[in-house]
């Protein structure tokens, strides 16, 4: 998929029209990606969880383990920012792979195991976790949402808690007017998911920079868009905790 994914970028990029790019949700496919638009001087928004809310999401999950008071927390990650956010944190042990000899057994002990990979290896993690006996907290970060992490995982989704930068439309006060206008946009037949709004809010931000860049040069380019999109301020994200129920439901608790 890597190679897959640079060389789409590459096409893009020989392209003079293409003066910016939006991709990707999940933080593997958009480094494998950038260098080629960095050298194509293409800007590149990522929707994807940024280094900043990683930080923020690991010491939201940090506060809430030292709320529900637990003694043990596990970390099983691929390399992702939300791991790397939560490795520099004193007391996470042990720090696994997923696909480490014996990982399984190092975790088992812990009274929380934080995963932060993708959502399918998430989901191997917590069936692995559940058909093992352990009953312990199973949290991650916004790979939860996705439907591969329950289609997996099964059963043992069920009352794993993740926080996420993205909410669920539904649950944003004032939301009704985009969830209408998103399914009457087919093929949509359910309302938005939690992918919905960074898609839309990436959108948004490109539009505006190539309305500002046009009123500045009269036709947008890859520089005028990059100091277009440079010259926005981005204000802190909330972040929003969900709990996953039977069936595919998610539950804002937080």
């Amino acid at each position: 998929m890597t190679m897959r994914l640079i060389r789409q970028a590459r096409k893009l990029a020989v392209d003079p029209e293409v003066v910016a790019a939006i991709g990707h949700f999940r933080q593997a496919p958009t480094t494998a990606a950038a260098d080629v638009y960095a050298d194509a001087g293409i800007p590149l928004l990522s929707p994807g969880v940024s280094d900043a809310q990683a930080g923020a999401m690991a010491a939201e999950i940090l506060a809430y383990l030292e709320e529900v008071d637990v003694d043990r927390t596990a970390l099983v990650t691929q390399g992702g920012s939300l791991g790397a956010a939560l490795r520099q944190e004193a007391g996470i042990e042990p720090i696994v792979r997923p696909d480490g000899a014996g990982w399984l057994a190092e975790v088992l002990p812990a009274d929380a195991v934080v995963c932060d990979a993708d959502p399918v290896t998430v989901g191997e993690v917590a069936k692995a976790l559940d058909g093992s006996g352990w009953a312990g907290l199973f949290l991650g970060g916004p790979e939860l949402a996705a439907s591969d992490f329950g289609a997996v995982a099964g059963k043992a989704a069920e009352g794993a808690l993740f926080v996420t930068p993205w909410p669920f439309p539904r649950d944003v006060p004032g939301s009704g007017q985009f969830v209408a206008a998103y399914q009457a946009m087919g093929p949509h037949v359910e309302p938005p998911g939690p992918l919905a709004l960074p898609a839309y809010r990436a959108a948004w931000h490109l539009f505006a920079a190539l309305e500002d860049d046009i009123a500045v040069n009269g036709a947008p380019t890859r520089e005028g868009v990059t100091v277009a999109l440079g010259l926005m301020q981005s204000g802190e994200a909330e972040l929003y905790w969900y709990r996953v129920g039977g069936e595919g439901t998610f539950e804002q608790v937080r």
